[in-house]
C-alpha cells in the first residue's frame, strides 16, 4: 500500500508517527505484519483470530493494518469488531455493500475505517436527522477525522465553503436534500452542496458514500402502497453515481428485512457483485411484551404504571400533541415525589425542539443522577442516540411496520446485559381486523389491506404483519426473526429470564415489577376506578343539593316556632290555619334544601305554591332560614363533606354521631324570634310526623345509594 498522508489526521505527533508508520506496513509480506500486529496488539487480535484464517493472504494483512491503524487512532484503546473489519475491507476492496446490523453493533465505526485508511480523500455521510449529523461529525473527530456536518443551520461562509471544497475535512455529513441535484428542485438545507458535488473538482476527491439508518430509502423515499414518498430526495440518491462514478457505496442500518434490501439495492444501483453482511439484530437481553390499551391514546392511566420505576425509560408516541399532553400527565403525578412533582422528571423530545434544547434534554436524562426520569418522544429519538441508561421501551399505540417497533425498542439494553423490557400497548379496535382482508404478498409483509390515500384512517394504515404480531399467540421473538429473515442461532436467544408475553411461554409470566412499581393497567381496574369516581361524584352531588341530616332537626324546630309567630301576627288568622302558611311536608322539604342552594326561586320551585303565595311568603321564609343558618352557625359543606369515597357514602349519610355545629346549635336562640308560651298539641303532633318521616325517608335513601353501588359494579 503506498504512502499516505498524515495531515488531515487530527492526532497527537506522536500518534501521527505511528499511524504513519502502519500506512507503511508492506501488505505482501503477511507473516510479518502478522508477527507485527501481534506484537503490538497482544489479546486484542483474540476475538478476530477466527474471522481472519478466513481471508486470503492480501485480506488478511489489509484487515490487519486496518487493525493498527484503529488501535493508534483510538488512542489505543481498542481494534475494529469482526463486523467492523468485514465492512471497511468490502468498502476498501471497491465494493458496493449492505450492512444490516442491530443496534449497538458499532456501525459509526464501519464508517470511520475506510476513512482512516483513506485521509487523503472524502468519505460522504448521508443521515437522516440534524440531531444525529451533528453527532455523528463528534463521534468522527474522536478518532482524529477532521469532520463536519452541513445543513440549514451552516453559516454561509465563504472559508468554510472552501475548506469543504479543497477536501479540508474527511468526513462530510449531509442529509439527503443537500445532495438531490435534481434541476429545479429548491434545496433548503444546504444548496451549496448539492451544487458542489457536481463539480469534477470535488468528486474526484469523494471516495466512498454512506448512507446511514438506510432503511429511511424505502420508508421515506418510495411511493408504497397508494402514498407518495415523504422524503422523495431519498429516492433520488441514484445521481451520486452519475456524479461520483468511482465512488463504492455503502448502506448501513439495523432494520432491513429483504423486501427492504431488495428496493434499496434496486433503488441505488448497487454494483453487480455487491455484499450484503447481515448481522443478528436480535438483543438477547431484551424481553418482549404486548398489551391492550384500556380505551384510547386519551386515556393517560394506561401509563400511570410508568411512573416512580427505577429506571429511565423511553415512552414512544406518534404526535406531538399527544408527546406534550402525555408528559405533562405524568410530570405532574401524584406517584411522583412531591419535590420531583411538576419538576421536570418527565419530558418530551421531537425534532421540532431545537438542537441546544433536545441536547440539555437528553443531557438530563443520559445522565445516570438527572433529573430527567422519562422521554415522551416521537420517532426522531429512535435513531443514532446510544444511550446506557434505558431500561424500558413503552410505544404507545400500533405503527404501520416491525421494522419501525424494531427500531425503537433498539433504544434499550444497548450493554447487551442487564434485563430491559419493551411494550406495546396497543389499540384493541386490531383485534377486529380481519386477516383474510390483506393481499398474500409474501414480498412485501408490510402491505395494508387496501389501497392508501392521504386520507387513509391509522386501522387502514397498519400492515399484515403488524397485525399478526398483535392477533397470533406466536413467540414475539419467533416473529421478528419470521419477519427480519434472520435464523441464526443467536436471534431466538434470549439472556433474561423472560423472553416475552406471548401465551407460547405460559409458565413464564412477566413480572413487571422488576422495571416498574406495578403492572400495566386493566380494564377491570380502571372500571372499578371510575365506578369509585361516579360513586363520589354523585355522594358529593347528592350533598350539594341537600342540607346535612343532623342540621335539620333544629331548622324545623326554629320553623315551627317561625310559622306559629307569622299565624298569630297575621291579621286574617281567623280564616286560615298555620298549613296555610307552610304545611308538614313543606317543612320538611324546606329543611333539606341546602345552605348553598337557598333562594326564592328553589323555594317557589321545591313547594309548587301559588303565585300569590311565593310574592307573600317565600322572601320571609328565606330571610329567616338565612338568619337561623348564621345564628346557629350552619356553614356550606367543606372540602373533607365534599370528597367522600364510594366506601364511606353510606355511612356519612346514616351516621348517628352528632357534630359539635348541632350542639352550638341547640345552645342558641335566635334573636328575631319570639318565644312561644306553650306547646301546641297540633304542632307537637308535626314535630313527631316529620321526625318519623326523615328518619325512614333517610334509610329508603340509604337503600337507593346500595342499590346504586351495585348497579354500577
Amino acid at each position: 500500500m503506498t504512502s499516505r498522508p498524515v495531515d488531515h489526521l487530527n492526532l497527537s505527533e506522536d500518534l501521527k508517527t505511528l499511524v504513519h508508520q502502519c500506512y507503511n506496513l508492506p501488505l505482501s509480506n503477511t507473516a510479518s505484519l502478522e508477527q507485527h500486529a501481534n506484537t503490538v496488539l497482544g489479546s486484542l487480535l483474540d476475538p478476530l483470530h477466527q474471522f481472519l484464517a478466513t481471508l486470503s493472504a492480501l485480506d488478511r494483512s489489509r484487515a490487519l493494518q486496518i487493525c493498527l491503524v484503529l488501535y493508534f487512532a483510538s488512542n489505543q484503546r481498542f481494534t475494529p469488531r469482526v463486523l467492523q473489519l468485514q465492512a471497511a475491507l468490502e468498502t476498501l476492496s471497491g465494493r458496493d455493500s449492505i450492512i444490516n446490523a442491530g443496534t449497538s453493533a458499532g456501525k459509526t465505526i464501519c464508517m470511520a475505517l475506510p476513512a482512516l485508511m483513506t485521509p487523503n480523500r472524502i468519505s460522504v455521510i448521508i443521515s437522516p436527522l440534524k440531531r444525529l449529523m451533528a453527532t455523528q461529525a463528534k463521534a468522527f473527530e474522536r478518532y482524529g477525522l477532521r469532520s463536519i456536518h452541513l445543513n440549514g443551520d451552516t453559516p454561509n461562509d465563504e472559508a468554510l465553503w472552501k475548506k469543504v471544497a479543497e477536501g479540508y475535512y474527511s468526513v462530510v455529513v449531509v442529509s439527503p436534500e443537500s445532495a438531490d441535484t435534481t434541476p429545479g428542485v429548491r434545496d433548503c438545507d444546504a444548496p451549496r452542496f448539492s451544487r458542489l458535488i457536481q463539480r469534477s473538482t470535488f468528486t474526484r476527491l469523494v471516495k466512498h458514500f454512506f448512507f446511514d439508518e438506510g432503511h429511511h430509502i424505502y420508508v421515506d423515499g418510495l411511493p408504497a402502497h397508494g402514498l407518495g414518498a415523504f422524503r422523495p430526495s431519498y429516492g433520488r440518491l441514484i445521481q451520486l453515481r452519475v456524479f461520483c462514478k468511482q465512488a463504492t457505496f455503502q448502506v448501513l442500518s439495523g432494520t432491513l428485512p429483504p423486501h427492504f434490501q431488495r428496493c434499496i439495492s434496486d433503488n441505488l444501483s448497487l454494483r453487480t457483485g455487491f455484499t450484503t453482511v447481515n448481522a443478528s439484530s436480535n438483543s438477547a437481553n431484551l424481553v418482549y411484551s404486548s398489551a391492550p390499551l384500556v380505551g384510547s391514546l386519551a386515556e393517560f392511566r394506561n401509563f400511570d404504571f410508568t411512573v416512580g420505576s427505577q429506571f429511565k425509560g423511553i415512552i414512544f408516541v406518534d404526535k406531538r400533541e399527544l408527546a406534550l399532553q402525555l408528559a405533562r400527565y405524568l410530570d405532574n403525578h401524584s406517584g411522583w415525589p412531591s419535590n420531583l412533582r411538576g419538576r421536570g422528571v418527565v419530558r418530551t423530545y421531537y425534532s421540532s425542539h431545537s438542537l441546544k434544547h433536545l441536547e440539555k434534554v437528553f443531557t438530563a436524562f443520559n445522565d445516570p443522577a438527572g433529573s430527567c426520569r422519562i422521554l415522551v418522544a416521537t420517532s426522531g429519538l429512535a435513531e443514532g442516540i446510544d444511550s446506557a441508561v434505558v431500561r424500558w421501551i413503552v410505544q404507545a399505540g400500533l405503527i404501520s411496520r416491525i421494522s419501525d417497533l424494531r427500531q425503537r425498542y433498539g433504544r434499550a439494553g444497548r450493554d447487551g446485559l442487564l434485563s430491559c423490557i419493551c411494550m406495546l400497548l396497543y389499540e384493541d379496535w386490531v383485534l377486529q381486523i380481519d386477516l383474510d382482508a390483506f393481499p398474500r404478498d409474501a414480498a412485501d409483509p408490510d402491505t395494508p389491506s387496501k389501497r392508501l390515500d392521504k386520507n387513509s384512517k391509522k386501522p387502514a394504515r397498519i400492515g399484515r404483519a403488524m397485525v399478526e404480531l398483535v392477533q397470533n399467540d406466536d413467540c414475539i421473538r419467533s416473529s421478528f426473526v419470521q419477519y427480519f429473515h434472520d435464523w441464526t442461532v443467536n436471534n431466538v436467544t434470549s439472556t433474561s429470564f423472560w423472553c416475552c408475553s406471548s401465551k407460547w411461554h405460559p409458565d413464564h409470566c412477566i413480572y413487571y415489577q422488576e422495571w416498574f412499581t406495578r403492572a400495566p393497567i386493566t380494564q377491570k381496574e380502571i372500571d372499578k376506578l371510575d365506578t369509585a369516581a361516579k360513586l363520589a361524584k354523585k355522594a358529593v352531588r347528592r350533598r350539594e343539593k341537600s342540607r346535612k341530616v343532623v342540621d335539620r332537626k333544629p331548622l324545623i324546630e326554629a320553623l315551627l316556632r317561625w310559622r306559629s309567630d307569622q299565624y298569630e301576627m297575621h291579621p286574617l288568622r281567623g280564616f286560615r290555619t298555620e298549613q296555610d302558611i307552610l304545611s308538614a311536608q313543606g317543612l320538611k322539604d324546606v329543611a333539606r334544601i341546602a345552605p348553598t342552594r337557598l333562594s326564592t326561586a328553589v323555594v317557589a320551585e321545591l313547594l309548587k305554591e301559588t303565585d300569590e303565595w311565593t310574592r307573600e311568603w317565600a322572601e320571609r321564609l328565606v330571610q329567616f332560614v338565612v338568619a337561623h343558618d348564621k345564628a346557629a352557625s350552619v356553614s356550606p359543606l367543606p372540602e373533607q363533606d365534599m370528597e367522600v369515597s364510594s366506601d364511606d357514602e353510606a355511612s356519612s349519610e346514616s351516621s348517628d354521631e352528632e357534630p359539635l355545629v348541632v350542639t352550638a346549635t341547640r345552645q342558641r336562640t335566635d334573636a328575631s324570634l319570639c318565644e312561644v308560651a306553650s306547646q301546641h298539641t297540633q304542632s307537637s303532633a308535626h314535630i313527631i310526623e316529620i321526625h318519623e318521616g326523615s328518619e325512614s325517608e333517610e334509610v329508603e335513601a340509604e337503600g337507593e345509594n346500595a342499590d346504586e353501588a351495585m348497579d354500577l359494579d
